[in-house]
């Protein structure tokens, strides 16, 4: 049965099996020409090599150019978010631009920036806040202001009360009065047309003299301080929903003058406060109509108006801008008074200038500064 199955296959596989043979030396030829190319494809070969290493290099530097900007993409967005924590507290009143330097470690660490990112003192996104054209401080001059007649008077309403509380604090930049009443200030009219502002805070900037402590210039002239009371527009509810639209707050300004060794007599009960908050982060209560010192001037027929920005960081362009040009008289040692606030916690540096330089229009655009002259006094 062997040889008949031997016999068999040998038969009937006799012709397939030459013909499988033949197929086998084909695919090994194939093969062979694959794995070991003729010699006079050897330049071919070695082209395709080196062009392939060539890309490969090429990928590798791309790979590496993508990483370093992906590095420092990553050490542009933790500055972001540093600045946008230490912004938020210029916004709170917690701070304000100053050339003091603390000089003193008070041991504290920077926080993370996820901590930063969470800090519920926060009032906006850095990453929503962008510089535009116009820019505040200015220099005002009245032969190129547009005198307007048409504005209805610009009305303060409890600013002069003597309801609730107020407090004076140092916050290491600036000197900043808030109240703490069941209705705050607010304003409205002129400008500001129907829209009403309520009073966020007050504060003030100086300089290490006498000549140069205002931020604003008027027909060439600079004063001693320079006083900055914020409103923002009720209808965004709070300061922070306010501060980067465009018709967000309303800033009212007052310049005042040392000339003698008279005290104002109204100005008197903030001297006298300011002396209990030289160290930084203090703060003191003061009377609730703490700001009749100006009540005069706010009551004046004339005022200028322009749309600028926020003269601290980050400079948002929200300001409806209303500047008293007659100044405020005081004596040289009530001025010298916030001179003697601590910036540091060591107490070894004061606040000595807090003063932001003037910005000037773009010479492409002009900016339009109004003077409103108003006939009717303003209601308290």
């Amino acid at each position: 049965m062997g040889k008949s199955v031997k016999r068999l296959i040998d038969t009937e596989d006799g012709a397939g099996s030459e013909t499988l043979g033949k197929k086998i030396k084909l695919d090994l030829a194939k093969l062979k020409k694959v794995v070991e190319p003729k010699s006079s494809d050897s330049s071919g070969t070695e082209a395709v090599k080196r062009n392939g290493e060539k890309q490969l290099r090429t990928r590798n530097a791309l790979v590496a150019k993508r990483r370093k900007v992906e590095k420092v993409e990553k050490e542009q967005s933790s500055q972001q978010i540093i600045s946008a924590a230490k912004t938020a507290r210029l916004l709170l009143g917690y701070e304000c631009t100053t050339k003091s330097k603390c000089v003193c470690d008070d041991g504290n660490e920077e926080p993370s920036s996820s901590q930063l990112v969470e800090d519920h003192e926060a009032h906006v996104l850095v990453a929503e806040w962008r510089l535009h054209k116009f820019q505040s401080p200015i220099e005002l001059s009245h032969d190129e202001s547009i005198s307007h007649d048409h504005f209805d008077p610009l009305e303060f309403h409890g600013h002069w009360d003597k309801t609730g509380e107020a407090t004076f604090e140092n916050t290491g930049k600036t000197a900043v009065i808030r109240f703490q009443r069941k209705e705050l200030p607010y304003l409205f009219g002129g400008p500001l047309h129907n829209d009403v502002y309520l009073f966020e805070q007050l504060h003030f900037h100086w300089s290490d003299n006498d000549n140069e402590g205002c931020e604003h210039i008027f027909e060439g002239k600079a004063y001693s301080m320079e006083v900055h009371a914020v409103h923002y527009n009720k209808k965004y509810n709070t300061f922070k929903e306010a501060v980067d639209k465009p018709d967000g707050l309303a800033v009212i300004g007052f310049f005042l003058e040392a000339t003698d060794n008279d005290d104002n007599p109204c100005f008197k009960k903030l001297t006298a406060a300011v002396q209990n908050i030289i160290k930084v982060n203090t703060s003191t209560t003061v009377a609730p109509d703490c700001l009749t010192w100006i009540k005069e001037e706010a009551q004046c027929k004339g005022y200028y108006t322009y749309q600028g920005s926020l003269t601290t960081e980050p400079y948002l362009e929200s300001v409806t801008w209303i500047l008293y040009p007659t100044p405020i008289h005081v004596s040289r040692q009530q001025v010298a008074h916030f001179r003697e606030l601590k910036s540091t916690p060591c107490e070894k540096v004061n606040i000595v200038n807090n003063v932001r330089p003037i910005q000037t229009p773009p010479s492409d655009r002009k900016l339009n500064i109004f003077f409103a002259r108003s006939h009717r006094k303003s209601e308290d």
